[in-house]
Order: C-alpha cells, then sequence, then structure tokens
C-alpha cells in the first residue's frame, strides 16, 4: 500500500516520510533524561543559556543574506510542522504524481504573509496549488531584526512523493 506523504524541503533535505526532517533538527542536543545526574543537568542548563547569549550575538552580526537564509529556513519548518498527509491532494494520489514546487512567499515590513505564488512548478496544478496553500496558513516566524522594516521575499519548496 502506498501512503501519501506532503512535506516540506528545508534547505537540501528531501522528505520522505510523515515527519519532517527539519522538525528533527529543531529538538534539542541538550535534552535531559531521567538517568542523567543533577551535575550533568546544571552542566546542560549552562550550555543552553551560552548558547542563547551566542545567538542573540550572531544574529545581530548576521549579514542581510544569512538573516534571510534563516528567516527562509524558519517558513519552511513553520510549514513543515503544520503538514498532514491529507495536504496531498487526492487526485495526485490516484495518478501517482508527485514533484516538488517552489512557492514564492511575500512577506510585508509588518511581517504580515502578503502573497505566495508559484516560482517554480512541480509539473501538475493540482500539487501546485496545494503547496501555495499550505505556505498562506502558515504561521510566519518573527522576521530577523536585520530585515525588519522592509518588505522580505523568500522561496519555500514543497515536496509532495508517495512513499512504497
Amino acid at each position: 500500500m502506498k501512503l501519501p506523504v506532503a512535506c516540506v524541503l528545508a534547505m537540501t533535505a528531501l522528505l520522505l516520510a510523515s515527519t519532517p526532517i527539519c522538525a528533527t533538527a529543531q529538538s534539542s542536543d541538550l535534552t535531559t533524561t531521567a538517568t542523567r545526574t543533577a551535575a550533568t543537568k546544571s552542566t546542560r542548563t549552562h550550555k543552553r543559556h551560552h548558547k542563547r547569549k551566542s545567538a542573540k550575538v550572531t544574529q545581530s552580526a548576521m549579514t542581510d543574506a544569512q538573516a534571510l537564509q534563516r528567516f527562509e529556513s524558519e517558513l519552511s519548518r513553520s510549514v513543515g510542522k503544520q503538514t498532514q498527509n491529507s495536504d496531498y491532494p487526492e487526485e495526485a494520489i490516484r495518478s501517482k504524481w508527485s514533484g516538488t514546487t517552489l512557492v514564492r512567499a511575500e512577506v510585508s515590513s509588518n511581517g504580515v504573509l502578503e502573497a505566495a505564488a508559484v516560482e517554480r512548478t512541480s509539473g501538475f496544478d493540482v500539487l501546485d496549488e496545494q503547496a501555495v496553500k499550505m505556505v498562506m496558513r502558515a504561521v510566519v516566524p518573527p522576521v530577523p531584526e536585520r530585515l525588519r522594516g522592509q518588505p522580505v521575499t523568500v522561496n519555500v519548496p514543497i515536496g509532495f512523493y508517495l512513499n512504497n
């Protein structure tokens, strides 16, 4: 039986499972388990605090291109978090269509997603239309400080693939 999977491609990752790979990249390598000692937990907490401080410094030192790439990645993750198997159009499942649509998302200077359109087609209108809908319903992450106050345009790849 083939299972439909609609997923987001974050950067170069091709997703072929119902859980986006990009979501696993978000999970912290600093998680604690019941078997860790209190000392280990304390060290981990210190490292988390240090990472947060470093992230703030890094964010202000980012170039426009890096800030844009970061925002693009965060928007892709946001779409991926909301992706469900039901996002794969029934017609495409029946016809065994698959492909990747690159969606151009335009975010206004106040951080609102204003428009989404197909930048590069998957080759199937039904997949392209669904990809645009998926981007439009996404929760837009905060725009990086460096890009605030100006309109931002990013590309979000949406992949539709059937698992065997």
